[in-house]
């Protein structure tokens, strides 16, 4: 039953969940993974897992899930 379960239920956040195949960590560009502190959606060792597949280090900043909405400018410093 959890084979089947698998494989007929809807998994939107799988790309995120797998390894880079496209080699990211060789990409010629800054990269960063944020996440939030108050996010209710992704748990911290979800966020340090999609980070370290990713190949960078995941930087925390104040905010919710959405912070690219709700802290713009946080969003921006970081990025910059």
């Amino acid at each position: 039953p959890r084979q089947a379960y698998a494989i007929v239920t809807p998994r939107p956040c799988q790309p995120y969940l797998d390894t880079a195949w496209f080699g990211i960590a060789d990409a010629d560009t800054p990269r960063r993974y944020l996440a939030s502190d108050d996010d209710q959606t992704y748990q911290a060792d979800a966020t340090t897992d999609c980070a370290r597949k990713a190949g960078v280090e995941r930087h925390v900043l104040a905010g919710d899930h959405c912070l690219m909405l709700s802290a713009p400018d946080i969003v921006a410093a970081a990025l910059a």
